[in-house]
């Protein structure tokens, strides 16, 4: 798990999210743009930093029209963030069946303090593995994520 709570989370969905804030931007832009650079200076303009809006720039596909569409389903996205964020996942974490490799960005917000106490008290099969990044560690990171799934993955 990157960087994920397993608790229920009903209240996260308030703009203080990052995730959220990030989909409820491109629920109101456009769904087409000229040019990349053209969305990657919209999402950094909305307050986000550049390696998130390049990261977010490679759903951007060729449009036979001319510029660039971007391919995601946001209807699809919001509903699965709204599920993820009302169900509770301790059960199949703390349940024994298999090692569960749980990393955690110290420098975000994801993890609550009861998680992280949670976490800390959880069955030998799950691993924690803190890294000092933000939420977005893949972008942030990325050569500590490769290397943690390398070390860890069978």
């Amino acid at each position: 798990m990157l960087d994920a709570s397993p608790s229920r989370r009903p209240d996260a969905g308030d703009t203080s999210n990052t995730v959220v804030r990030v989909l409820a931007f491109m629920e109101r832009s456009p769904r087409s743009w000229a040019q990349r650079e053209d969305f990657v200076q919209a999402v950094v303009g909305d307050g986000h930093d550049v390696g998130l809006a390049r990261w977010l720039a490679m759903n951007l596909v060729p449009d036979p029209a001319g510029g660039f569409v971007l391919r995601l389903d946001l209807v699809a996205l919001r509903e699965m963030l709204a599920s993820y964020f009302a169900t509770d996942l301790w059960d199949v974490l703390e349940a024994p069946g298999g090692d569960v490799e749980m990393v955690v960005a110290t420098r975000a917000r994801t993890l609550s303090a009861a998680d992280r106490g949670r976490l800390a008290a959880a069955p030998a099969h799950v691993h924690v593995h803190e890294v000092d990044t933000g939420h977005w560690l893949h972008m942030d990171a990325p050569a500590l994520v490769v290397e943690l799934f390398a070390a860890h993955l069978p």
